[in-house]
């Protein structure tokens, strides 16, 4: 199991910059690549894997309560819900 990546509270504009667009003002409080380790205001970071894409997981980590879900758009995944940033 993946360790959460940093905790923190700040700005998903101060995350991203000018890539979180009209989301630049919502508040991260955790950054995490694992779904089961998302609480309520986390950015889900969904990454590719060996066994699967982070995105199968989206659903997951929204009903823990993700803030948002950043990914790199790859087409695969082309219903992701909003709020995400890819």
């Amino acid at each position: 199991m993946m360790a959460a990546v940093a905790t923190m509270v700040m700005s998903l504009g101060e995350l991203l910059g000018p890539t979180a667009g009209d989301l630049s003002g919502l508040e991260i409080h955790d950054l995490v690549a694992d779904s089961r380790q998302v609480e309520p205001g986390a950015a889900f970071v969904a990454l590719p894997g060996l066994r699967g894409h982070g995105l199968d997981f989206e659903n997951d980590a929204r009903a823990r309560g993700a803030a948002v879900v950043i990914y790199e758009p790859s087409g695969a995944h082309p219903d992701v819900a909003a709020p995400s940033v890819a």
